[in-house]
């Protein structure tokens, strides 16, 4: 087996999967370019940690369980004006997090809610904190089974829960 081979399956076996991908293409680019052996590797490392970084985010995202992806300069403020722009904008800045408040959107059907939750944790998830969306229903649903079964719902530090 030759060393590229071998290199392969050393690469496999330290789950550099973004390296072990782009190495034949970067390799000829290197030979291509003359680049250094250390410009080589600092590529290859850099693409791995961009690869990884970005992985971790979209696992975070999943876990999330968000209905849907949605942005705060999506909303609608004038369709709210009882909602005042400047406390859902002091929210996004996750001020809260550093104080561990936590939120609670409570009101009718269809005054967004949702979409101020949902802008808000992905806010906490762009700044690398984990985020749970949860309507206040099904939390209370799972307090009650882990009561009824004697257990703690575990939670974790690093979890910031978004009710609505």
């Amino acid at each position: 087996m030759s060393n590229y081979h071998q290199l392969l399956n050393q690469l496999s076996d330290l789950n550099l999967t973004c390296i072990k991908e782009i190495l034949p293409a970067h390799l000829d680019e290197v030979a291509k370019n003359e680049q250094s052996l250390v410009d080589s590797l600092f590529e290859l490392t850099h693409q791995e940690i961009s690869y990884r970084r970005k992985e971790t985010q979209r696992k975070i995202l999943k876990r999330a369980m968000f209905p849907y992806h949605k942005r705060l300069h999506d909303f609608n403020f004038d369709f709210q004006p009882k909602i005042k722009k400047s406390e859902i904008q002091d929210l996004v800045t996750l001020r809260f997090l550093d104080t561990y408040d936590n939120l609670l959107f409570i009101g009718n059907s269809g005054v967004g809610k949702t979409h101020l939750a949902v802008s808000i944790g992905l806010e906490c998830i762009d700044r690398g904190q984990s985020c749970l969306f949860i309507t206040s229903t099904e939390l209370v649903n799972r307090l009650i089974r882990a009561h009824k079964l004697g257990q703690v719902i575990p939670c974790s530090k690093n979890m910031r829960a978004i009710l609505y």
